[in-house]
């Protein structure tokens, strides 16, 4: 990326910090060695950060991954912090409820932030 666009880009990511007011956790199954050649699978936090959770995918691609998830309920876990390692085969938990991620948007070298589509589990 060459100074204007670089310059933009870190703006943009500077402001979007300010619109994160709730904090959540990635989840993610990891299979531990038992010691015996088997493994275990345990559920680690694996990423920290703030977000913007609303109900409701409103833009085309949130709702095509919705629809293509079946999700009932949706929910959006906007403006995650642009290097967030989230993925769809995560759990995101969110003021202590759980949410499942059924997909993510990212958009490159120029990503502001990292938008998370997810249904609530209980």
């Amino acid at each position: 990326m060459s100074g204007i666009i670089a310059d933009a880009v870190a703006q943009g990511r500077v402001i979007a910090a300010g619109f994160r007011p709730d904090p959540y956790e990635v989840l993610r199954t990891v299979a531990t060695p038992d010691g015996q050649g088997g493994s275990t699978e345990v559920e680690s936090v694996v990423e920290a950060g703030g977000c913007l959770l609303t109900a409701g995918g409103t833009r085309p691609e949130e709702v095509a991954f919705a629809e293509r998830a079946g999700a009932q309920a949706p929910f959006v876990a906007r403006n995650m912090p642009h290097q967030s390692g989230v993925t769809a085969r995560d759990v995101l938990r969110i003021a202590g409820r759980r949410f499942e991620v059924v997909g993510v948007l990212r958009t490159g070298a120029t990503s502001v932030t990292v938008t998370a589509i997810c249904e609530e589990r209980s």
